[in-house]
């Protein structure tokens, strides 16, 4: 394969992508999730939202884009004839939002930034002791390229008709949260596993992937790696990360509302104002004002089992 960047071979796949069908956009945009640098977001033209290829681990592989378009576009179209379009799951979702008892095994629960939501219909409920709050969606359909996913923000009207408090429907949607479903991974491991092993023999890229390895850092998401910082805020979680790490306290640094990072006090010092400094910097300069959390920095109390923000 000649030689190109990551966004010139994902410009490529989407090119081979766009003559599958002209029903479809490809289009090729920056992308900051757990570690990904680009990915083609595929929509079906007529429809809200839409599906998301990460192009990394394949970049890095070398395999040729005709192949990973033929690849992704037969797991896709058969997938989506089996199981209806974006717009089909919606559509379920709309027919059956007025039934209790359809709704709540489908509630899953997100955390997002309080200020964004504080003064929108939506049931937003304010978690204690920080800027974030909790707010439910009604989820249907499996979430990525292999799949199609709808979600329709839960409102103060909708707990109305199904006679529920808002406080049964958040209680609800974080019941369905399952922890099992939970991601942590190094950071270290994911990023020396990107890099070609021919760059890492490079001394100027071997010292800055040895500067970003220092310190001991972990992303935790879920598996589909969609609306994962839910998990890095609970508190099964943490305590068994912070048993992981002998028992030892944990800081929270918001990626996005899809991921966050742990590190735990074991390994760095009680520097708020760094570790303020680096979640307030990647939010300027890397996160979508969509995919925004917050500028904090969370800290999990190991011996009181709380949360709380500290700075």
């Amino acid at each position: 394969m000649v030689s190109m960047t990551i966004k010139e071979y994902a410009q490529r796949v989407a090119d081979f992508l766009s003559e599958k069908d002209s029903n479809y956009t490809f289009a090729v945009r920056d992308a900051i999730k757990n570690g990904e640098t680009t990915c083609v977001d595929i929509h079906r033209k007529g429809e809200n939202g839409a599906s998301v290829l990460y192009i990394k681990e394949y970049y890095n592989r070398g395999i040729d884009p005709k192949e990973v378009a033929d690849s992704i576009w037969r797991d896709f179209y058969e997938n989506s004839n089996k199981r209806g379009l974006t717009q089909g799951v919606m559509e379920e979702i709309q027919r059956n939002i007025i039934d209790w008892n359809w709704v709540a095994p489908r509630l899953k629960a997100r955390i997002v930034s309080y200020k964004r939501f504080a003064n929108t219909d939506c049931i937003c409920e304010p978690m204690p002791n920080t800027d974030l709050a909790y707010i439910a969606v009604v989820e249907l359909g499996a979430i990525g390229i292999n799949g199609v996913e709808g979600s329709v923000k839960v409102l103060k009207n909708h707990a109305s008709v199904w006679g529920v408090s808002c406080r049964e429907v958040i209680s609800k949607a974080l019941g369905n949260v399952k922890t099992e479903d939970v991601s942590i991974d190094s950071v270290s491991d994911m990023m020396i596993a990107q890099i070609p092993e021919e760059l890492l023999e490079i001394p100027d890229i071997r010292e800055y992937v040895d500067m970003c390895c220092s310190v001991p850092l972990y992303y935790v998401t879920n598996s589909t790696k969609t609306y994962g910082a839910i998990y890095a805020f609970d508190k099964s979680v943490l305590r068994n990360f912070s048993n992981m790490k002998g028992g030892f306290d944990v800081f929270i640094l918001p990626s996005s509302v899809h991921e966050c990072i742990y590190v735990s006090l074991l390994d760095v010092d009680e520097d708020i104002e760094s570790l303020r400094w680096i979640v307030g910097s990647v939010n300027r300069n890397a996160v979508p004002d969509d995919m925004y959390l917050s500028d904090g920095v969370f800290r999990y109390f190991a011996d009181t089992n709380e949360i709380r923000q500290v700075a």
